[in-house]
Formats: C-alpha cells, sequence, structure tokens
C-alpha cells in the first residue's frame, strides 16, 4: 500500500467516525491491514491532512483532524464544575 493510499483511507476513516478514534478504530473503518501504523507516515499525516493524536484522560492516544471543528478533544471535560457562589452581605463596621 501506498502512502497516499494510506493517508486518503486514515482521513476518510476520521471524517466518518464522528469523534476521536483510537488506532484500532481507525483500521477497522479503513479496512486496513497494518496492526501498528508506519511511523514515518504518521508524522507525515500530521503535516498532509492535519492528523492530531491526543492522549485521553484514560491513557489510550486518540486521532483526529484537526480541522474538524465538531470533533471535541477527548481530554477536556463536557461539564464544567459549577462556580462557587458568593455572599452579598453588608459588612458591619466591626469587620
Amino acid at each position: 500500500m501506498s502512502y497516499d493510499d494510506f493517508k486518503m483511507k486514515v482521513a476518510d476513516a476520521l471524517r466518518n467516525g464522528g469523534k476521536p478514534l483510537t488506532w484500532t478504530e481507525v483500521r477497522t473503518l479503513a479496512s486496513l491491514p497494518q496492526t501498528s501504523p508506519n511511523n514515518q507516515w504518521v508524522q507525515r499525516m500530521e503535516t498532509d491532512i492535519g492528523l492530531r493524536r491526543r492522549c485521553g484522560p484514560d491513557g489510550i492516544i486518540y486521532w483526529q483532524l484537526s480541522n474538524e471543528p465538531h470533533i471535541a478533544d477527548p481530554a477536556t471535560p463536557t461539564t464544567k464544575a459549577p462556580s462557587k457562589v458568593r455572599s452579598h452581605r453588608k459588612q458591619s463596621a466591626l469587620e
């Protein structure tokens, strides 16, 4: 398989996946025979197709395309903790 074929299959899998994917998910969706990706090709795809790899909170590396704004970073929490509510009581002259 050529680099260009590999690159296009990976890009299509990531676009159609709808979320960040693990290498195993990419490999399955793209029907790739490699058990692990070629490191040099992966580095080239960072430039060529905007591939981003992030380590999630679970320690698993997720792949996504940087030009896919609707895909959230798996390491980013989806909910925000509530902020503290401050009391608005008046201070007395003795404080």
